[in-house]
């Protein structure tokens, strides 16, 4: 019975940290209007693995789970020039990119409910071609 009890309680609080990090990331992305400046600079969406603006808009427009079964978090590579160049992030320290996929990256991997096939990491294909981009 006292281990029912400490699953359950382990449960409300990982449950509760859950809440707490998806409602930071929608505070964070709700900063965004939608400039399109993050896209035109991230090397991913040059090669068209990734998105910055679309996971944004999503998060901002549709429930987590639906927005991380749209977008490949995990091809993200972190870089930060999407918030080099944001101007919410300079001027407001709004869009936290980074922090906003750390903070996904985070509550997947530690969720069941929202693994998916569709996660996948691809790296090796998006660093063998990040040579051309930089060119």
């Amino acid at each position: 019975m006292t281990e029912s009890k400490d699953i359950e309680s382990v449960k409300k609080e990982k449950s509760k940290i859950y809440s707490e990090i998806i409602n930071k990331v929608i505070a964070n992305a709700n900063y965004c209007y939608d400039c399109n400046r993050c896209v035109n600079v991230c090397p991913t969406s040059f090669l068209g693995t990734f998105f910055p603006r679309k996971l944004i808009t999503d998060l901002t427009f549709l429930p987590v789970e639906e927005a991380l079964e749209n977008n490949n978090i995990w091809n993200c590579l972190t870089c930060g020039q999407c918030m080099e160049y944001c101007p919410m992030f300079k001027d407001n320290t709004g869009v936290d990119f980074v922090e906003i996929i750390k903070s996904l990256r985070t509550l997947t991997s530690e969720s069941e409910v929202l693994q998916t096939e569709q996660l996948e990491c691809h790296h090796d294909r998006v660093y063998s071609s990040l040579p051309q981009l930089m060119a």
